[in-house]
């Protein structure tokens, strides 16, 4: 499982911050949360990991932590389930 995994986080790996769109910093995000739920990260994943979420937070949310948090609460469960479909 962890070489699909794998196969899911190349793009976080690979982003350039200055020309992603909104839905790509969403999809990212998804696949760091998800991600992060099945494994320990190494630094340079969770560096990345940690840039797609201050730049989703300031993009999406004009930095409102609490809006954030009511958005992951409401979606999280589908984009685990939908991730978790693509690697099993």
């Amino acid at each position: 499982m962890k070489y699909l995994i794998l196969l899911l986080f190349s793009p976080i790996l690979a982003f350039s911050q200055e020309n992603l769109l909104s839905k790509d910093l969403e999809k990212l995000f998804w696949m760091c949360d998800y991600i992060s739920t099945r494994q320990v990260m190494d630094f340079s994943e969770a560096v990345a990991c940690s840039s797609v979420f201050e730049k989703l937070i300031k993009e999406k949310f004009n930095g409102n932590f609490d809006a954030f948090i009511v958005w992951w609460k409401k979606n999280k469960d589908t984009e685990h389930f939908m991730l978790n479909k693509k690697i099993t």
